[in-house]
């Protein structure tokens, strides 16, 4: 629901999130936004507050153990979409973000590993 929505958001630590990109890009742009024009823009330019957005499934690996997150793409800026990972964590009983995905190739790649 909304207010699970806005805890989660506001709970997270964007600022400390892992990101998972290519390694071997030559070129990259950057962009930067405060944390709350970013969590603006995520309520603002998408529509997944009520459920109408589609989950990805992915498979991460740590260390040598594999954990399936789920990724949900939104946009943060004219045409720049990022992936933001999900996890439901059993010892708290929420839903955490685990990290934000730039690299369309690699997410394809942990999705198809499903």
């Amino acid at each position: 629901d909304d207010k699970k929505y806005e805890e989660l958001m506001c709970r997270s630590k964007w600022c400390k999130m892992q990101i998972f990109s290519r390694t071997d890009n030559n070129r990259r742009r950057s962009l930067l936004i405060r944390k709350p024009e970013f969590i603006n823009d995520i309520k603002r330019k998408n529509c997944f507050i009520n459920g109408t957005s589609d989950l990805i499934p992915i498979l991460l690996f740590r260390h040598d153990i594999y954990e399936v997150h789920h990724v949900i793409i939104v946009e943060i800026d004219n045409g720049i979409n990022i992936g933001i990972s999900l996890i439901y964590n059993k010892d708290t009983e929420q839903v955490e973000i685990t990290g934000i995905h730039i690299s369309k190739v690699l997410l394809l790649k942990q999705h198809q590993w499903i």
